[in-house]
């Protein structure tokens, strides 16, 4: 089979920025038909086994969404994909933190056994759909701080980025001011979003934070969440082969190569570099969510 995340590395470090993205769309297609046949061959032997064939993720952007769906694609039988229509939105829009999702994606994906992750926030028919669907899923965050000190090093990084331009001549301050001005409120008003629907039954709304200090017990409420078959012996392999050790080659959390997409992998990071001015800008866009998450007790911080 072709490895088409290969081609698409290596077509990001040889294609000028300006159509990478239209490069990237056209692999997608090829990617997504690929993984669509897996997903459908592996429904035939595993489908019996789940009650759920679509595990949905809608994860705020930098915050673990990629660790956990990978562990979710590690369960027997699963296949992680992504839409080619994402992957338009995405460089049309330079994100897709503000995606509408379409019932028909879900309809292309019956009879499969797919894990499916996207950035999309809560709106109205976002969350119509799911329910309609009957589809359990997962919403996953992290502080707002950190988010934006791991968009700002990842964009920075990753030439072949919609946003790469804005942030490729700045320092990391002035990469942290530019998140404050455009991302910031976008990313708080995406948590407001889906908490309107915490008392939903079928959402779970995880924290990366307690994710990465709680791995098994959180993912165990996943696991419950998603009826995935209750065997701990499994969830400890499949958490150990997903570990921020096994994903670097053998680096800790906390361990910084600021050129790999998994970065550091630590909370907290915010604080070694945010100056008084930053702290003073978030505080006034953030400061009252932080505090209703659980992440600061009050304004001192």
């Amino acid at each position: 089979m072709i490895n088409y995340k290969r081609v698409e590395n290596f077509g990001n470090k040889i294609v000028p920025n300006p159509i990478t993205g239209p490069c990237k769309y056209a692999v997608s297609f090829l990617r997504y038909a690929e993984k669509l046949r897996i997903a459908k061959k592996e429904y035939q032997i595993h489908g019996d086994a789940y009650s759920n064939h679509i595990l949905f993720v809608a994860g705020l952007p930098k915050s673990g969404t990629t660790w956990l769906e990978n562990m979710l694609a590690s369960y027997p039988g699963y296949t992680k994909n992504m839409l080619p229509e994402v992957i338009k939105f995405e460089y049309k829009n330079r994100g897709t933190h503000f995606l509408e999702i379409r019932k028909e994606w879900f309809r292309e994906l019956s009879e499969t056994l797919t894990v499916l992750k996207l950035h999309c926030y809560g709106s109205l028919n976002n969350k119509l759909i799911l329910q309609e669907l009957n589809l359990p899923y997962i919403i996953i965050f992290r502080d707002l701080r950190d988010v934006a000190v791991s968009h700002t090093f990842y964009v920075k990084n990753t030439w072949h980025h919609p946003e790469h331009s804005d942030y490729k001549d700045l320092s990391i301050q002035e990469g942290l001011e530019h998140f404050s001005r455009t991302l910031l409120p976008g990313f708080k008003k995406w948590i407001y979003s889906w908490f309107e629907e915490e008392n939903n039954t079928h959402s779970l709304f995880i924290r990366y934070e307690d994710l990465k200090n709680q791995t098994f017990e959180i993912m165990k409420k996943v696991v419950a969440h998603y009826d995935l078959p209750d065997d701990n012996q499994l969830l400890k392999e499949i958490i150990e082969s997903n570990s921020f050790k096994a994903k670097t080659g053998g680096r800790e959390r906390g361990e910084e190569n600021s050129s790999s997409f998994y970065r550091k992998g630590s909370s907290g990071d915010w604080k070694n570099h945010f100056t008084n001015e930053l702290k003073e800008k978030f505080k006034k866009e953030i400061g009252k969510l932080l505090i209703e998450l659980n992440y600061e007790s009050d304004y001192n911080w």
